[in-house]
């Protein structure tokens, strides 16, 4: 197993990839660019999809897969919908909503069906 650099019960690469994503969309909006409304919430999610994995008590519920693919569904989704559409966006949007589905089944059944980790 690999060993992941922590902080007592806090993770911190969940914690550096969501410095990494605020850092981008302020360094952004600092620079002056234009950043819609629609890309804000898109980026929100992905940071509220990644953050929660630093905790070790988040780790560990058997919802947090679900939770992390919907609101990456969403986030993918909200991205794709924001001009010029993408079709590399939409794809991605696509295939978080078969993670999505795959990942309630597994949360149902109890299974680790698909998953790159099991």
């Amino acid at each position: 197993m690999v060993s992941v650099p922590s902080l007592g019960r806090v993770h911190l690469v969940p914690v550096g990839l969501a410095a990494v994503v605020v850092a981008i969309l302020v360094g952004a909006i600092a620079l002056g660019a234009s950043v819609a409304p629609v890309e804000l919430a898109g980026m929100a999610l992905a940071t509220l999809a990644i953050l929660p994995k630093a905790f070790e008590r988040t780790r560990e519920d058997p919802r947090t897969p679900m939770t992390t693919s919907f609101l990456l569904t969403v986030s993918f989704a909200l991205l794709y919908a924001s001009p010029p559409r993408s079709l590399f966006e939409g794809g991605l949007a696509a295939l978080m909503a078969v993670g999505t589905v795959v990942e309630a089944y597994n949360y149902r059944t109890g299974s680790t069906l698909l998953r790159l980790d099991a």
